[in-house]
Parts: C-alpha cells; structure tokens; sequence
C-alpha cells in the first residue's frame, strides 16, 4: 500500500534540521561570490510572507533578504525560499485544492467524489 501523501501543513512543520548558515562552497562562489549562505526552514519562509499586510506585495528577492539578515548571511537559498514562496502565491490567489491541503480538509472534489461513491 502507497503511503500517504503529506498535506503542507505537515510538510511546513517538518524543519529537516534547518534552517543552517554555510560557507559558500567554490561552485557558487562564481554566483554568490564569498560568504554565507542561509538554508531557511519553509516555516520561515511562511512566517515572513505572513507578516506582509493584506493588499500590499512582497517579492522572493525581499523575502530572501529579510531572511539573510535574521541569520546574519550574505545570501538566502533561491530554491528554499522560492518554493515556499510559490505555493504560498497558489494558496492565495484561491486554488480550492490548495486551501483544502493546507487546512488538512477535503477539496471541494475529494467531498464531490466521496459524495459519489467515486472516494476513499
């Protein structure tokens, strides 16, 4: 039997040992030039993005920034930052499935389905 898919929520409160601050290593240095780099945790990441004000905007370049100051780096991870950052854009821009993943509640298709004899 497959298991079971993690909802976000589980997925967020998962930190895997981060958030860390590295070295940059010679394959960035090319990138970055010299430093340190901040790995956030994705609960970081939605913390930042949870704090902008309703109707006002924040980019992955400000989100990415404010992390690198709390951790006192010269640069965040695009990639930990623009993930999160992303399927936080879903959720808001009002993705039923999304909201319903993050809540932990079925989408308004898995009630349909079950409804149908069609779900789990």
């Amino acid at each position: 039997m497959p298991k079971p898919q993690k909802t976000w929520r589980e997925k967020l409160v998962d930190d895997k040992s981060l958030p860390k601050v590295s070295v940059i290593e010679s394959k960035l240095l090319k990138r970055w030039s010299e430093g340190t780099v901040a790995i956030p945790a994705s609960r970081e990441v939605d913390e930042v993005m949870k704090a902008v004000p309703k109707g006002r905007l924040i980019t992955t370049v400000e989100v990415r920034e404010k992390v690198a100051k709390k951790h006192n780096a010269t640069v965040t991870c695009p990639m930990c930052c623009g993930i999160v950052a992303d399927y936080e854009r879903c959720l808001v821009s009002g993705s039923s499935t999304g909201r319903a993943k993050v809540s932990g509640q079925a989408s308004s298709k898995e009630r349909l389905a079950k409804f149908a004899g069609r779900g789990r």
